[in-house]
């Protein structure tokens, strides 16, 4: 066997944003950071790997209060 692939989203890890911010952030946050972080183009860039978490975080950082 040469490679093997792991789907982690949803099977071997659970991954669910809005859970997460609802438990981690007081509500008047939440619709701030759902679309500064899930929804920006820079969270989709770190998944092709395009983007280093540190790019990523520098850019939307300063969207959010």
């Amino acid at each position: 066997m040469k490679n093997v692939v792991f789907d982690l989203g949803g099977v071997l890890v659970d991954f669910d944003p809005e859970r997460m911010i609802n438990d981690n952030f007081p509500p008047e946050y939440h619709d701030i950071i759902y679309k500064n972080v899930f929804r920006s183009v820079h969270w989709l860039n770190m998944d092709k790997g395009t983007e280093t978490v540190e790019e990523a975080l520098d850019n939307m950082l300063p969207n959010i209060p």
